[in-house]
């Protein structure tokens, strides 16, 4: 039997035909393959709407004197006030809310929410005001296809900071991941 197959490789060595080759080793394949599975998800669109603004409300400052003072707005719309003087006030309307926004999506996707830190607020005669912000964040849709966040801010205000209406504007994304 050695013989033969010695005889085997010497003769496919020498050109011989396939056929004689896998006489001689009937276990060795001259071809192989193998199935690999492929899979794909499909997601459906998202989307995010604004089901609130964020608002802090009105302050009354002194007319004079050196202060400072911080206002927040929770992200669960709580309001707080602290001062590091006397002669605030704040006013009870227009009442405070955390901004809110929903998310909806595939029911249980993960993805990558982007809300800024900071956002800065137009005043008068140029004048800006620094919010830092918080959110309750999230990386994944809810079962029920949404994700509701929501965003506070805190504020510090000064002797310097200039009296009139605040504005300005924050973009939150999502993406799947």
């Amino acid at each position: 039997m050695v013989k033969l197959r010695v005889w085997c490789i010497g003769a496919l060595l020498c050109g011989a035909s396939t056929q004689a080759f896998s006489w001689c080793f009937p276990n060795c394949a001259s071809q192989a393959t193998s199935n690999d599975t492929i899979t794909a998800t499909l997601q459906g669109p998202l989307s995010i709407v604004k089901n609130k603004d964020l608002v802090l409300g009105t302050v009354v400052r002194p007319s004079s004197g050196s202060y400072t003072a911080t206002l927040q707005v929770t992200t669960a719309g709580v309001r707080s006030f602290s001062t590091g003087g006397t002669g605030y006030s704040i006013l009870s309307a227009p009442a405070a809310s955390a901004a809110q926004f929903t998310i909806s999506g595939t029911a249980s996707a993960a993805l990558s929410l982007t809300v800024p830190t900071s956002v800065t607020l137009n005043g008068p005669s140029s004048s800006t005001l620094v919010l830092t912000l918080t959110n309750t964040g999230g990386s994944a849709i809810g079962s029920g296809g949404t994700l509701v966040v929501s965003v506070g801010a805190t504020v510090p205000l000064t002797a310097t900071s200039t009296r009139g209406a605040y504005t300005g504007t924050m973009t939150v994304s999502a993406s799947y991941n």
